[in-house]
């Protein structure tokens, strides 16, 4: 089998080469949008934690007074093939089915701030976005490989806990494609360095194949926690707010909540994304004693049968999954006792990483 799948990733790997020679020779047209496009993508399969990175940058672009446009191909969504827009810059006007999980949670998570579209032609979504809410910035989520639009800059996330020493292709690894096209990144944010020792172990071979970029180092953490009614209510997504006290405390913002809606620090955790271990780390370095759990596939559909398992697992135990589970329980919302958890991401040199790619966007 690994033979075989070796053979494959070596015919995946002539297939990935030619298709970016004949884009750098000009064979194959690559497109302008009419704004500045900011690319964030990945090398690798398996979360990296780039939407959390997607959100953060379009909050420090809303910041400067830039109208963003996030631009997604939104996968497990209803109909792949229909352009979506998920929230129009003011208001969220698409549901989790129609948008897929993750433009549904950056919608959520901005509170409808930035325009979403979902489209696997983010130059045709651009395009509309542009004719209908002329957008200052673009933002285009995992477009590393979408090599058929240009960006102004390049950012690459690559998970440090997860090294790329002896990293193969897929399917025999899970390099989406060769560590050679690291050349192509302005950027390379290294996330969950809080769960390594040493997070300057993959600086060398970063380096070696991108040795212009610019390397950042991001740590995230759990900041607060959230019962899923108010989760879907964008007024209340501060309520719950972890304090300095320690794990399963929780200091609401706005008005005080009975004791019993406040979990222990006991707790039952489940998970269906690209890295679910990365999110049982995150709780437990908040605190949290993860007395079960359960994993599901990534961008999986819950059923009443899954809720079903998840309750009887977790016995009277609090149950907290992560914010891209959490939209997709959205038809599940009363349900008891559940909580999703912000996590949030802290930047190294946050000040020059934001400088580094807003001042290059004006030059």
């Amino acid at each position: 089998m690994k033979i075989f799948l070796a053979l494959i990733a070596t015919l995946y790997g002539q297939i990935i080469r030619t298709r970016i020679f004949f884009y750098e020779k000009g064979l194959f047209k690559i497109r302008k949008l009419p704004a500045r496009v900011i690319s964030i993508g990945n090398i690798t399969v398996g979360g990296t934690q780039k939407t959390p990175l997607v959100k953060a940058i379009a909050e420090e672009a809303i910041s400067r007074n830039l109208k963003v446009c996030i631009l997604t191909r939104g996968y497990g969504r209803l109909n792949p093939e229909e352009q979506v827009v998920v929230s129009d810059g003011i208001n969220i006007i698409s549901d989790i089915k129609k948008s897929g999980d993750e433009p549904f949670e950056l919608a959520l998570s901005l509170g409808g701030k930035a325009v979403i579209i979902c489209n696997k032609n983010r130059y045709e979504a651009g395009l509309f976005a542009y004719r209908n809410y002329q957008p200052d910035l673009y933002l285009l989520d995992d477009g590393f490989q979408h090599l058929q639009l240009a960006r102004d800059c390049n950012i690459v996330c690559i998970d440090a806990s997860d090294p790329l020493t002896n990293a193969s292709l897929l399917p025999a690894g899970r390099l989406r494609e060769e560590l050679s096209s690291l050349k192509r990144a302005t950027v390379i944010a290294l996330t969950r360095t809080e769960t390594v020792i040493n997070p300057t172990a993959d600086f060398q071979t970063i380096k070696r194949f991108a040795p212009d970029a610019l390397i950042f180092p991001i740590r995230s953490k759990i900041s607060r926690l959230i019962k899923l009614p108010e989760l879907f209510d964008k007024a209340n997504l501060d309520n719950y707010n972890l304090n300095d006290s320690g794990a399963g405390s929780m200091a609401p913002t706005t008005s005080p909540k009975e004791e019993s809606e406040t979990p222990e620090k006991k707790i039952f955790a489940f998970c269906g994304i690209g890295n679910p271990q990365g999110f049982f780390s995150n709780l437990t370095d908040a605190g949290f004693e993860i007395a079960g759990k359960m994993i599901f596939g990534d961008h999986h559909w819950y059923t009443e049968q899954d809720l079903f398992e998840i309750l009887e697992n977790a016995g009277n135990l609090p149950v907290v999954t992560t914010i891209k589970d959490a939209v997709r329980l959205k038809d599940f919302v009363e349900a008891r006792n559940f909580f999703a958890a912000m996590l949030e991401i802290e930047i190294a040199e946050e000040q020059k990483f934001y400088s580094n790619i807003f001042d290059n966007l004006s030059s």
